[in-house]
């Protein structure tokens, strides 16, 4: 979970985003490879790669910051 954490906040930061939230976890858990969240979706037989890329095209859609680099904070 930690990784996973730290991994939410490091994709926060690359698309400049002032928070890191439910989407950014999530697709930290998505991109986990053989993690427990990836053979849970696989044992529910959900679409990995189309929850991979609905997750992406939501957080390209979330508000962003120009300027001075800054680290992302936690949403609600």
């Amino acid at each position: 979970v930690t990784l996973c954490l730290q991994e939410a906040f490091a994709n926060a930061q690359k698309h400049n985003q002032v928070e890191a939230g439910e989407a950014h976890l999530l697709q930290a858990f998505l991109t986990q490879q053989d993690g427990y969240f990836q053979n849970l979706l696989h044992a529910l037989k959900l679409p990995i790669d189309t929850l991979r890329r609905e997750t992406e095209d939501f957080i390209s859609t979330l508000p962003t910051f120009s300027g001075h680099t800054q680290q992302p904070t936690t949403g609600r």
